[in-house]
């Protein structure tokens, strides 16, 4: 049995938290969640530039982004951002029935679309587990059919306001260090 304790500070953000597993303290760092608004697709394609920008400066070469949204909440457009904030001059549009779309850049993109996966099995087939493990930014549209299967660096949760505004929730493992707040896509 796992027992915890949590620091927290004033505002009740957990910082740090220290489990106890068979009388083993280890150290499990807090994901770090930010909500930003945007009111056109420019700037939401400009906060995928931005995490582009946090993958580059932190020297990540590996991580696996999911998306989370509704149809048309702006998972692609997200993607579309990520791709430029990394140097892709292709085109991005959904793999919706491909399921993969590979792009070359400083990292390749890996953009995956689990839109027409219903079962868990499929994922094998897909070859998708192949390409979580190799140096890249491996981007999952309704990456929340497979979060008990793979371990997420970043969560985007993308809630549709109107037609053009978005409140995006970005929650970042401890992979990334520095100050991440609501500004940091300014």
């Amino acid at each position: 049995m796992a027992t915890f304790l949590v620091y927290m500070n004033a505002q009740g953000d957990s910082l740090l938290k220290l489990s106890k597993n068979n009388g083993i303290y280890g150290i499990i760092l807090s994901m770090k969640e930010v909500t930003v608004k945007t009111k056109s697709e420019e700037e939401t394609i400009k906060v995928g530039k931005k995490i582009a920008g946090l993958i580059l400066n932190n020297n990540i070469d590996k991580i696996v982004i999911s998306l989370i949204g509704e149809l048309g909440a702006g998972k692609t457009v997200i993607t579309k951002g990520i791709a430029e904030g990394i140097g892709c001059t292709d085109s991005v549009e959904s793999p919706t029935f491909t399921f993969l779309h590979i792009h070359k850049g400083k990292l390749p993109l890996y953009h995956f679309d689990l839109y027409r996966v219903n079962d868990i099995n499929d994922i094998d087939e897909i070859g998708m587990l192949e390409y979580i493990e190799k140096i890249g930014i491996t981007v999952i549209e309704w990456g929340d059919k497979i979060k008990d299967l793979v371990e997420m660096d970043l969560i985007i949760k993308i809630n549709k306001i109107d037609e053009n505004e978005r409140e995006i929730n970005l929650i970042f493992s401890k992979m990334f260090r520095g100050e991440i707040d609501e500004d940091f896509i300014n």
